[in-house]
């Protein structure tokens, strides 16, 4: 150890020491990594006088990161280690307080982020310089330099010791992986041993959480929390930080000495550690209280001085900040303390409710080490106060140790912390209101009597009485300061996903209304709902997610009345049991409609949530432009995938049409998913929207499946609009086919000018329609040699039926039968680097360049994708592909890997040699003939189910050029496409149609047992209704279900 050079007549005045000691010097900073730890070690130099080489050790258990990382990698953990040393440097420069701090920064380039520390350490440090006497004008008590090469260090920056360099048999040391996902749903907690960590982690174990515990040389109390809340030692984080002595050997010299922030120091350890060992959320413990000043006075410059300045809004905003704007390698991390909209009298009322925790808590700073409350300071008078009107004076005196409140050597204390005299204890203690309002409510227990009250309420009393407390204390009254203090919510950044949390165990406050970190979704909803009566029509699949939302985040989206309606009776005591809303329910702010007169519920409500399912049939010819309908002017009627689309994630890709669509969504998921995690597959396929809305960001990507009914209310609509086709479908819904078209086009109607559209070319319906409504830019599929030969000039498109704007690019498709190879070719138009571009003013909209040409081959399709239709269903995805950025050899990977979705062209597997196909969702004739095409041959065909109108001569006609060998048909269209064939055939045998033998069967079982009976071994078997479920089955995929069920129960008897 270097040896400590001070002349002996230096004196220790703080001019003189800056005089004597004009240069503080940041040198280096030294990763190394063992087996066990990563150390980091920082060289600073007081020239003249001595050096220090401070340490901190993180284990390397759990580290996402190691000595074999990528270069960047490392060098993101050495600016971290960097960022931690700017705090740490504190700790020395306050020995000297040096004028010129050399730093290892381009300083001319730094700009906020210098300003970020010289602001930590002017008010980081204001408290040092008020018991020091050193004046602070601005920021002119630090001169940040650059360090120069006279300062610099040999140094190496980064060492390891972990094996010999070179060694080809070892592993690369890389750390674990963990995926995005998992990260974010990690929570590092800085955990204590005071109230205020251990409610948080309380509040923390409330959610759906993975907690991570962390410390900085963890006291007796913060080991012995853990262990309480269940918690192993090997899933914390404990730091071990090593001051150097030679800065002790200082103080006890007489160099300058005080307070520095250590919670700055936390929180950029905190942030490192995040990185290391893949966390996204930092949550601190910090209160609303830490934000008043200690002393009223302010700085020389203006500033208030502040013990807890490290824990402050102010600071925790500022440190925020600098995090995102030094984000590493998308790792975000959010830095924000857990209970900041509350006071420390709210908080102190909810952890006396936390009885495990009692017999461990400390956080009396003179005792810490012994693990025990002193009795003396100031911190141990706080904490007394603030508990005594939620556990009494008996329970207070047990846990302290000692009876403070009759101790005559807290009333110069209690002074302090009431205001008497000009400042708070320089302690981290809680706000004079806190104080005031806590002995009143311990007051009151004692009754009128002055004589029976104990010394310290006798001294507050008397203070009362003299006018010696600060006016402000009684301007208000003892009932506002109680509101103020327990049920109003203060300032804060806490995100969203922990207020149901925090209000199961603090009183429900607004929370939303007092951040400025409000998510999309919340804000959304608080728009839409805030003060109003919202009713949700259909209680199914969808209706019920939208309960648990509304449910859940009741209070910050202040609903007034949720209107539950269903035509179906509802449970009403047991839904409002799961959901919570008991209290709700029993006022009227909760009400069930059910029965034929369920929809009254709109005739109360200013906004509707309306599920898919619910057709509104008789009204829906009375749709105002407006959105609202003729029946109900007063009552918006909105859906959740209208509300999603408000605040969903950037790259959203909407897919629509009659068929298609879910194969389409699936592959596009698949390619998105390729490119971005975390991405979701949401909408129709399954997932309601509000079922991971609350989980969504920004930088996500989502594949979102639309209905027509989704679309009917959705003004609002996703970037990337896919539409496959459109044939007559859902006519018991809509009053017309047009009706239920226009539902479906206002994907493409409320798309914008920088809006993309990609559309099948080949499906006339469709393109003439679209033409007339796309606004940005588009792209076109088609199986046309036109578009692979010709080219896409206008003309040539207008021969295919494209009457609309010039398309962005074209995807040419094969037409792939069995065993043929998959074949796309993406061609654009425009600049030549096929950079997007809006056609008014050229001005740039989206900033990825597209190919201007390519091409996709892939040789085995396999048995999911097979026949033209899915060709279709995979240009319309690869197309999204270029878009994503996703290379052609990952789009392959992606369509050779799927697997295909239940119920659609689905292979069931070969049973008694016969090949079993369900294809359950198709209830349109076009979808049938499409499966039959795709399958041919096919030997069986399963076919009819509910009425509903549609006309099947196309289906017959298919059947008869295919040679369909056997028709099994089910009620109740099954006799009419007898008829048809029938006709075609000019049949005269009931059952033998022209070698076709068609069977009018009544249910599944004997449609199963007549097709293993006519199907020879080697044959397929379809399932494609061309017609819907409704007539027997709840859904398409309990019609499905009860297929599968049937093949499994009557094939042992063809064995």
């Amino acid at each position: 150890m270097e040896t400590i050079r001070v002349p002996e007549n230096q004196e220790m005045s703080w001019d003189a020491l800056r005089a004597a000691y004009p240069d503080f010097v940041f040198r280096a900073t030294n990763l190394n990594w063992t087996e066990q730890e990563l150390i980091l070690e920082w060289h600073f130099v007081v020239p003249g006088l001595t050096e220090f080489r401070p340490t901190l050790r993180l284990p390397r258990a759990g580290m996402c990161f190691g000595p074999d990382s990528e270069p960047e990698e490392q060098t993101a953990i050495y600016e971290l280690a960097v960022a931690v040393g700017m705090v740490e440097l504190i700790s020395y420069w306050k020995a000297t307080a040096s004028p010129r701090v050399h730093l290892p920064l381009n300083i001319p380039a730094v700009g906020e982020e210098l300003d970020f520390w010289l602001n930590l350490y002017r008010d980081g440090m204001g408290e040092y310089f008020y018991l020091n006497n050193i004046p602070v004008y601005g920021l002119s008590f630090m001169e940040p330099v650059a360090l120069a090469e006279e300062f610099a260090a040999a140094d190496v920056a980064v060492t390891r010791s972990v094996g010999e360099a070179g060694d080809a048999t070892a592993e690369p040391d890389i750390g674990v992986a963990r995926d995005a996902a998992t990260v974010r749903n990690r929570l590092l907690l800085p955990l204590g041993g005071g109230k205020d960590s251990l409610v948080s982690l309380a509040v923390a174990r409330r959610t759906d959480k993975e907690i991570v515990p962390f410390a900085i040389n963890p006291q007796p109390a913060t080991l012995e929390a853990v262990a309480a809340a269940g918690l192993a030692p090997e899933e914390c984080i404990f730091v071990r930080r090593s001051l150097d002595q030679r800065l002790l050997r200082l103080n006890e010299l007489g160099f300058l000495n005080g307070h520095t922030p250590f919670s700055a120091l936390v929180a950029l350890t905190a942030r490192m550690v995040a990185y290391l060992y893949g966390l996204r959320d930092i949550a601190l413990s910090n209160e609303a209280s830490a934000n008043e000043p200690t002393v009223d006075l302010p700085a020389a410059d203006g500033r208030p001085i502040n013990h807890q300045y490290s824990k402050t809004l102010e600071f925790e905003q500022a440190v925020a900040e600098y995090f995102a704007r030094n984000q590493l390698f998308e790792r975000e991390v959010r830095y924000f303390s857990l209970l900041r909209p509350y006071s420390e009298l709210a908080i102190a009322r909810v952890f006396a409710e936390l009885t495990d925790y009692h017999h461990i808590f400390r956080s009396c700073n003179r005792g810490s080490k012994d693990n025990i409350w002193c009795g003396h300071c100031a911190k141990c008078l706080f904490v007394s106060l603030i508990m005594l009107p939620w556990l009494g004076r008996e329970k207070v005196a047990a846990m302290i140790g000692r009876d403070l409140i009759e101790a005559e050597d807290m009333v110069p204390i209690l002074a302090e912390l009431l205001g008497v005299t000009p400042s708070k204890p320089f302690e981290c203690v809680g706000t004079r209101v806190e104080c005031y309002l806590a002995l009143e409510l311990t007051r009151a227990e004692y009754g009128r009597s002055y004589d029976t009250l104990p010394l310290l309420l006798r001294q507050f009393v008397q203070w009362q009485v003299s006018g010696e407390l600060p006016a402000e204390l009684s301007e208000r009254t003892v009932e506002e300061q109680y509101r103020e203090l327990l049920y109003t919510a203060h300032q804060h950044r806490v995100p969203a996903k922990y207020f149901p949390a925090l209000s199961s165990l603090f009183p429900p406050l607004d929370l939303a209304a007092v951040t400025s970190e409000l998510p999309g979704w919340l804000r959304v909803l608080r728009e839409h709902f805030y003060g109003k009566s919202v009713a949700l029509l259909g209680l199914g699949c969808e209706g019920k997610s939208s309960l648990n939302i509304l449910s859940k985040w009741r209070h910050d989206i202040g609903w007034e009345r949720l209107l539950l309606a269903d035509k179906a009776s509802q449970d009403e005591d047991g839904i409002c049991e799961y959901y919570n809303l008991q209290a709700e329910h029993a006022v009227g702010r909760v009400v069930f409609f059910s029965g034929e007169d369920y929809c009254s519920a709109l005739d109360e409500a200013d906004i509707v949530v309306k599920s898919p399912g619910i057709a509104l049939l008789p009204w829906s010819g009375d749709l105002l432009p407006n959105g609202r309908m003729r029946r109900w002017p007063n009552c918006a009627i909105t859906c959740q995938t209208d509300l999603f689309m408000q605040a969903a994630p950037g790259l959203t890709v909407g897919v629509s049409g009659t068929k298609g669509k879910s194969t389409t969504t699936a592959l596009i998921h698949g390619v998105l998913a390729a490119q971005r995690e975390p991405s979701y597959l949401l909408g129709n396929i399954g997932v309601p929207v509000f079922e991971d809305w609350t989980n969504l960001e920004a930088e996500d990507a989502v594949a979102l499946e639309l209905s027509s009914h989704q679309l009917q209310f959705m003004r609002n609509v996703p970037w990337i609009a896919v539409l496959t086709n459109l044939y007559p479908e859902h006519l018991d819904h809509y009053v017309s086919y047009e009706a239920y078209v226009d539902a479906k086009l206002n994907l493409l109607r409320y798309q914008g000018a920088s809006d993309v559209a990609i559309i099948d070319l080949d499906n006339a319906e469709l393109a003439q329609r679209a033409a007339k409504l796309v606004q940005g830019e588009v792209i076109l599929v088609s199986h046309s040699a036109v578009v692979l030969t010709a080219g896409i000039r206008p003309g040539n498109l207008a021969a295919l039926g494209w009457q609309g704007k010039e398309p962005l690019a074209t995807i040419w498709v094969n037409k792939p039968q069995a065993g043929d190879a998959l074949h796309l070719v993406w061609r654009t138009t425009g600049d030549p680097l096929g950079r997007i571009t809006t056609s008014a003013d050229s001005t740039t909209v989206f900033s990825m360049i597209l190919p201007r040409e390519s091409e996709l081959r892939l040789d085995n399709l396999g048995s999911h994708l097979r026949g033209v239709h899915h060709a279709t269903d995979m240009a319309l995805a690869w197309a999204v592909a270029q878009f994503a950025g996703l290379p052609v050899w990952r789009a392959k990977e992606v369509f050779a890997a799927f697997r295909g979705l239940a119920h659609r062209t689905e292979y069931c597997g070969e049973f008694a040699g016969r090949h079993f196909v369900n294809d359950s969702i198709a209830t349109i004739p076009a979808a049938t003939i499409l499966a039959l095409e795709t399958l041919a041959p096919v030997h069986t065909l399963i076919a009819g189910g509910m009425d509903r109108g549609l006309d099947l001569s196309a289906l017959a006609d298919c059947i008869v050029e295919q040679a369909v060998p056997v028709v099994i048909l089910l009620p109740d269209t099954g006799r009419v496409l007898a008829d048809l064939l029938r006709e075609r055939l000019n049949a005269t045998d009931p059952k033998n149609f022209a070698g076709t033998r068609v069977f009018v069967v009544e249910d599944m079982r004997a449609a199963v047992s007549a097709a293993f009976a006519e199907t020879p071994v080697g044959g397929t078997v379809l399932l494609s209704p061309a017609a819907s479920s409704y007539n027997r089955y709840k859904s398409f995929e309990e019609r499905g279900e009860d297929f599968r069920a049937e093949i499994l129960k009557q094939a042992k008897n063809y064995q």
